[in-house]
């Protein structure tokens, strides 16, 4: 889309691309005030939007406003500018269902899991977390990947991983439970399994945190200096701090509640 000031200018002095790749384009009929607030009532029944959303990328769109100089020419130029716009998209199908979709992993038969949860071990190494215990992928080898067992968990409900402390934290068990893990230490494991071509690792070490039972959501994260832990439970919600010396997270705080936390 070419913007000129007067017909006759050789050049224009702005230019609007409909079909840019990688990028949603639509064209917006109805403004709010909001959008517009120092232009007129009158005047935004007659003003078009034009918007550009990146689909792959973190970088901000690009917005247009245009107005015509009345509601006839207006509902015109929607209508020509939506066909352009839809026109040019439907050639470029195949290339934004792909950008969409992607199958990670396949699990059928005897290989399928109830999953839960998963977390990002690192580059290649995916943790899933089952109602059958906890699970670690290799990307790298597609949809047919050996899926390794890390022995000694139970359901695993939710994963958690705090990078100031090193610490994988778990929901685990029919009594959701909470539990830590060295993230070295699963590395480790997995990487044993793997040489010795095992479906599941030797038992992982881990610290079960005392005097939580039934936590039905958690989270973990650095604060003022100091790893905390949010254990979210039927009837309250415990605020927990890392104690360096102990290696454990111990009680600070119990705010209680008036219903099941989630």
């Amino acid at each position: 889309l070419l913007l000129f000031v007067y017909e006759s200018d050789a050049s224009p002095i702005d230019t609007f691309d409909l079909g840019p790749p990688n990028t949603d384009v639509t064209v917006h009929s109805a403004i709010s005030t909001a959008e517009l607030p120092n232009t007129t009532n009158t005047d935004l029944a007659h003003v078009m939007k034009l918007e550009q959303q990146p689909l792959t990328t973190c970088w901000p769109g690009r917005v247009l406003y245009l107005m015509a100089s009345n509601f006839s020419d207006k509902q015109k130029w929607v209508a020509c500018l939506e066909a352009a716009v839809k026109s040019i998209q439907r050639k470029d199908t195949i290339v934004r269902t792909g950008m969409f979709s992607k199958t990670l992993l396949e699990l059928e038969g005897s290989r399928r899991l109830e999953l839960n949860c998963s977390f990002a071990l690192c580059k290649e190494l995916v943790l899933l977390g089952a109602d059958e215990g906890l699970f670690c992928v290799n990307l790298y080898h597609g949809t047919h990947a050996i899926i390794t067992q890390l022995t000694g968990f139970k359901c695993v409900h939710q994963i958690v991983y705090i990078s100031s402390l090193n610490l994988i934290i778990l929901i685990t068990g029919r009594e959701r439970s909470v539990v830590t893990i060295d993230k070295r230490m699963i590395h480790s494991r997995i990487d044993q399994a793997n040489s010795a071509a095992k479906e599941e690792t030797n038992p992982i070490p881990h610290t079960v945190i005392e005097g939580i039972v039934g936590c039905t959501v958690m989270d973990a994260s650095k604060c003022h200096g100091g790893s905390y832990m949010v254990v979210g439970m039927a009837d309250r919600v415990l605020l927990m701090k890392y104690n360096s010396e102990m290696k454990s997270f111990c009680l600070r705080k119990i705010l209680l509640t008036r219903g099941i936390t989630l």
